[in-house]
């Protein structure tokens, strides 16, 4: 799986599900085992497996590998809700 993005050189590898090489990345938010969330070019990014690792991490050229078994990738959307009241998200 390739994802590609011209303009802001963001990029993700996954090979085999064993191996994620992503490129654009700010700033690793959170780390463990099984979720690592990265801060990208392109937002927020979440990565889901088990006995994850960091194989390179290099955040002045904006480059993680991660290895171990990959089972999800998304990218997490921000919540524009975040603060409002139930009354006011739902009537408006």
């Amino acid at each position: 799986m390739t994802m590609i993005d011209n303009k802001t050189g963001h990029t993700a590898v996954l090979t085999d599900r064993k191996r994620l090489e992503i490129s654009g990345v700010k700033d690793v938010k959170s780390f463990d085992e099984k979720q690592v969330t990265l801060i990208t070019q392109l937002g927020e990014m979440s990565i889901g497996g088990e006995a994850l690792q960091v194989g390179k991490l290099d955040i002045e050229i904006g480059e993680i590998i991660l290895t171990g078994t990959i089972y999800s990738v998304q990218y997490i959307e921000p919540d524009n809700n975040a603060g409002r009241g139930f009354f006011s998200r739902l009537f408006s």
